[in-house]
């Protein structure tokens, strides 16, 4: 993705139920973006469906709708 200038986007994270809520997701949002501003990326990206409030807590903001099309079925 290119939007005036590199996108870093962050197909999924997921954490097992039990390790929810100790830090661990925050941890790993901040090391992708200390990995995406190296980089020189001028934003993160993703889509989500499951965890839209916990990406608001860490300054994330909606910008768009997420379009799909299957073009092979499984």
């Amino acid at each position: 993705l290119f939007a005036t200038g590199s996108v870093a986007w962050l197909e999924e994270i997921m954490l097992r139920q039990d390790f929810r809520r100790a830090g661990i997701g925050k941890m790993l949002m901040e090391d992708f973006e200390k990995w995406a501003r190296i980089k020189s990326c001028r934003m993160v990206a993703l889509a989500t469906r499951r965890a839209a409030e916990f990406y608001k807590a860490l300054g994330y903001e909606e910008s768009a709708t997420y379009f799909r099309k299957k073009l092979m079925q499984e």
